[in-house]
C-alpha cells in the first residue's frame, strides 16, 4: 500500500514489491503514478473485479460539478447553456429551475461545441476546487470531445470514450490481468479498456472449477403474488424478527429505497455506521434486516453473517449519463449488460465458499421482470441460471400448499417452510440441490455477437479521434446494417453520426440530427426540421383489439401480471418523473388507447397525451414528485400546463381535450390559474385507478391469450368501471379554491 506520506514505496518503485492499491490511487488527475510521457512504467498490473473497476475509472475520469461544493461553476456554466437547454424541454428545464432532484437536461452537442472556450475558462478558473482539480489535468485539453448533463444538483462532463491513453502506467504495461468471478460476458472489457477480442473469446479459466456454495433462489411473488415488495419488506423484518440467530441482508438500488426498511426497524447503513453494521451482523443475536443502498460489490457476508440475502428491486446507475441513456434507448443491449453484472454482483454477497449457504430473495416488480426475462438472463452466468431455475422449482411445489380463501398467509407460510428448509439443513433440500448442480451446465460457445458490437463502438471512436471523418460514417453505417433491429436505436446511432460530424459540416451534422430525432424522438431536438407528428386514430380503430394487442406482448397471464406489476409500481406519488410518466404511457396503451409523451418527444406540450376517441384526447400534466402534504398549486405549474393547453390547441385545432393534472391538492394559490377547464387527480384518484385496472387485469386469468374475445372485453372495460367517460369523471376531481 502507499506509504505513511502517502506516496508510492520506494520498494516497489525499486521492482522489490508489489503494491497493492484502490483502483483510484492510479486513476485520478493528481495521481502519484503519473500522467502521459512521466508515468512510472510497471511490467503487469492485475484488475480485481475488473467490471467494478470501470464504473470506478468512468467517475475519476470525469467532471462532476455540484451545487453544494462548486456553486459559482455550476451556475455560470447554467447561465451560459439557459437558453440551449429550453430547446430541449421548457417544462422539464422549469423542473431543473425549480428544484426538482430527478430531472436534468442533456446539453445539445452544437452548443457545447460551439462555446467551448468559454466552458474551458469557467472550469480552468477554478480548477483548486475539489470538484474540479482532480481531472482537469486528464480532460483540459478534451473538453470539445465531451457530453454535457445538467441536473438541480450537479454538472457532469463525460469525455466520449474514456481516456485511458493519459494513464501511462496502465496502457504501457507489459501484462495486464482482468479478473472476475462474477460474469457471463466480457465483452465490455473491449470497448472501455480496448483489449483484443481474442483475450475475451479464449479467457484464462480454471478448468477443474464446478458449482461452489448453496444457494435458495426465491421469487416470492412467482409464489403468490399476494406477496408484493411492501408484503415482504414488512415479513422480513419484522415477523422474522424472531429469527435473531439468522443474519438479514437487503440489497437496496438507494436510499429512498430504504424507507420502508427503515419504517419497521431495519438496520440503515451509511458512511457513518459502515463498521457497526458490519459487526452487528457478527453477532449471535442481530434480529434486525440490515440494509446496504447501492453496494453490490466490495462487501463480503459469509457464514452466519447472512443467511438471507434480500435483493430489493432493480439497481440502476446513478449518473445523469446513464440515466439519460436509459431514458432515450431503454433496451440498450449495453446498458442492459452492465445491469445484469451489478445484479450478479449481488448475488455473490452472501455465499463466500464451497461450504457456505444462504437463502436469497428477489423483490420488486421491476428486478423480477428483469430476472424473468430469457434476453436478460443470457447476461447472466450458467450456473446463477441453474439457481434460478431450482428455486422456480421449488416455489412452484410451493405453491400446493396454499389456500386461496387466506391466501396472504398461507403464501407467507410457503415461504417460511423453504426457508426453513435451508436454515435447519434439511436432507431432502440438500440431495436435490446437489443432484441439480451436479447436472452438466451445458456451456454454450462463446456468443460473439456483443463482441463485435463493442469493438465496432470502440474503432468508430477511435477513428473520430484520429480525424478519420469518412471512417467514422462507413464504421456507423456498418453497425447500423449489422446490428440495429429498430427505430429507437438506428436514431440513437444517427445522432453519434450527427455529433461527430459537426466540426466537420454543420449541415450534414443537422442533417443527421433530422434523421435521428424523427427515428426516436426522444432524443435531440435539431436546429431546424422538425415537425410534430400528430396522433389520430386509424379509420378502423377498435379499442378492444387495441388492447388484445398490447395484452398479448406478455404472451402468458404470469407474464402479464409481472409487466403490469411492473407499471403500477411506478405510477405512485414519489417516484421519478420519467418513471412515472413511462408508465402512465404504458397504461394508457394496456387501456387500449394511442398515447405520446410529448413533452418527451416534441419538448413542448404536455408530459401525457392519450387519444381516446374521434378527435377526442386527454392530457397529462404530472407533478407526482410534488410532495403529498403541499396544500396548492403554484403560479408557475399552472403556467406551466397552460402552456402544454396551447401547444395542444396550436398543433391539434378544434380537437377536445380533457386536462388533468396529477398531483395531490386540488387548490389553487395565489396568482394561480388555468386557461382551460383542469381537473386533478390526487393519490386516492390514482389509487382507485390502479384498483380498477388490476381488477381488469385479473380477468384474463384463465384466458387462452391466442384466442381473446373482444366482446368479452368489452364486457370488462365497463363491468369495472374503465369507458372513456369513466375515465374522464370518475378518477379527478374539481379545482375549488384560490385563496
Amino acid at each position: 500500500t502507499l506509504d505513511k506520506n502517502n506516496n508510492l514505496p520506494e520498494n516497489f518503485i525499486n521492482g522489490e514489491e508489489i503494491l497493492v492499491a484502490h483502483i483510484q490511487v492510479l486513476f485520478n488527475g493528481l495521481t502519484k503514478f503519473g500522467l502521459n510521457s512521466k508515468c512510472i512504467n510497471v511490467d503487469s498490473i492485475v484488475l480485481d473485479d475488473s467490471h467494478a473497476c470501470i464504473e470506478s475509472i468512468k467517475g475519476a475520469t470525469k467532471f462532476n460539478i455540484t451545487q453544494t461544493e462548486s456553486k459559482n461553476v455550476y451556475e455560470d456554466i447554467m447561465n451560459l447553456f439557459e437558453e440551449d437547454l429550453k430547446t430541449q424541454g421548457e417544462g422539464t428545464f422549469h423542473d431543473v429551475k425549480t428544484g426538482n432532484n430527478t430531472s436534468f437536461l442533456a446539453v445539445p452537442y452544437w452548443s457545447w461545441k460551439d462555446k467551448i472556450s468559454r466552458v474551458i475558462k469557467i472550469i480552468g478558473d477554478n480548477k483548486e476546487l475539489d470538484d474540479i482539480k482532480f481531472v482537469w489535468e486528464i480532460l483540459k485539453d478534451e473538453l470539445e470531445n465531451c457530453d454535457c448533463y445538467i441536473s438541480n444538483t450537479k454538472i457532469e462532463i463525460v469525455p466520449y470514450q474514456i481516456p485511458l491513453k493519459k494513464f501511462g502506467t496502465f496502457s504501457n504495461a507489459k501484462h495486464r490481468i482482468f479478473m472476475s468471478a462474477t460474469t457471463n460476458d466480457d465483452s465490455v472489457l473491449l470497448k472501455d479498456f480496448g483489449i483484443d477480442l481474442k483475450s475475451v473469446e479464449n479467457p484464462l479459466l480454471y478448468d477443474k472449477e464446478t458449482w461452489s456454495g448453496e444457494k435458495m433462489i426465491l421469487f416470492p411473488s412467482q409464489i403468490s403474488n399476494k406477496l408484493n415488495r411492501t408484503e415482504m419488506v414488512y415479513m422480513l423484518s419484522k415477523q422474522l424478527r424472531g429469527w435473531k440467530s439468522i443474519g438479514k441482508v437487503a440489497l437496496v438500488p438507494s436510499f429512498k429505497n430504504t424507507n420502508d426498511w427503515n419504517k419497521y426497524g431495519a438496520k440503515i447503513t451509511k458512511v457513518d455506521n459502515f463498521k457497526e453494521n458490519l459487526e452487528y451482523l457478527l453477532e449471535k443475536e442481530q434480529g434486525e434486516v440490515v440494509t446496504f443502498a447501492n453496494r453490490y460489490d466490495g462487501i463480503d457476508l459469509p457464514d452466519e453473517s447472512c443467511r438471507i440475502l434480500i435483493i430489493d428491486s432493480l439497481p440502476h446507475f446513478e449518473t445523469l449519463e446513464d440515466k439519460y441513456i436509459q431514458s432515450v434507448l431503454p433496451n440498450y443491449y449495453q446498458y442492459i449488460l452492465r445491469q445484469a453484472q451489478k445484479i450478479e454482483q449481488g448475488f455473490g454477497r452472501s455465499v463466500r465458499g464451497e461450504k457456505d449457504y444462504s437463502a436469497i430473495l428477489i423483490i420488486g416488480n421491476d428486478l423480477v421482470s428483469f430476472l424473468k426475462t430469457n434476453k436478460n438472463q443470457s447476461f447472466l452466468s450458467q450456473q446463477l441460471r441453474k439457481q434460478i431455475a431450482i428455486g422456480k422449482e421449488i416455489s412452484d411445489f410451493a405453491k400446493d400448499d396454499i389456500n386461496y380463501e387466506d391466501e396472504t398467509k398461507t403464501a407467507k407460510v410457503a415461504v417460511y417452510k423453504l426457508l426453513q428448509q435451508l436454515l435447519l439443513r434439511d436432507e431432502s433440500w440438500k440431495a436435490f440441490y446437489n443432484q441439480e448442480m451436479d447436472k452438466d451446465i451445458q456451456e454454450s460457445n462463446f456468443d460473439n455477437s456483443n463482441a463485435k458490437k463493442f469493438l465496432l463502438e470502440k474503432q468508430i471512436d477511435d477513428y473520430y479521434y484520429k480525424n478519420q471523418i469518412d471512417k467514422v460514417k462507413e464504421k456507423i453505417q456498418e453497425y447500423i446494417d449489422a446490428n440495429v433491429e429498430n427505430d429507437m436505436e438506428k436514431g440513437w446511432y444517427f445522432q453519434k453520426m450527427a455529433k461527430y460530424l459537426y466540426r466537420y459540416s454543420k449541415v450534414d451534422s443537422n442533417e443527421f440530427q433530422i434523421l435521428a430525432h424523427r427515428n426516436n424522438s426522444y432524443l435531440l431536438k435539431p436546429t431546424t426540421g422538425i415537425e410534430v407528428k400528430k396522433m389520430k386514430l386509424d379509420i378502423n380503430w377498435n379499442r378492444s383489439q387495441n388492447i388484445i394487442k398490447n395484452i398479448n406482448i406478455s404472451e402468458t397471464f404470469e407474464q402479464l401480471c409481472i409487466d403490469v406489476d411492473a407499471i403500477l409500481t411506478q405510477l405512485e406519488f414519489g417516484i421519478e418523473a420519467d418513471k412515472f410518466e413511462k408508465s402512465l404511457d404504458s397504461l394508457g396503451k394496456l387501456l387500449g388507447f394511442e398515447t405520446q409523451r410529448p413533452d418527451k418527444e416534441w419538448k413542448a406540450g404536455p408530459d401525457n397525451l392519450w387519444v381516446v376517441g374521434e378527435n377526442d384526447f386527454i392530457l397529462f400534466e404530472c407533478k407526482n414528485e410534488v410532495s403529498l402534504t403541499r396544500e396548492r398549486i403554484h403560479k408557475s405549474e399552472s403556467g406551466q400546463f397552460n402552456n402544454s393547453i396551447a401547444w395542444f390547441k396550436s398543433n391539434y385545432n378544434n380537437n377536445n381535450s380533457t386536462n388533468v393534472m396529477i398531483i395531490n391538492t386540488k387548490k389553487l394559490d395565489m396568482g394561480a390559474n388555468f386557461s382551460d377547464v383542469v381537473s386533478i387527480i390526487r393519490k386516492s384518484s390514482l389509487n382507485k385507478l390502479k384498483h380498477k385496472f388490476r381488477e381488469f387485469i385479473n380477468e384474463f386469468r384463465d384466458d387462452d391469450f391466442k384466442n381473446l374475445s373482444e366482446l368479452k372485453i368489452q364486457e370488462r372495460i365497463f363491468s369495472h368501471g374503465l369507458s372513456v367517460s369513466d375515465i374522464k369523471n370518475n378518477f379527478s376531481e374539481e379545482i375549488i379554491s384560490k385563496k
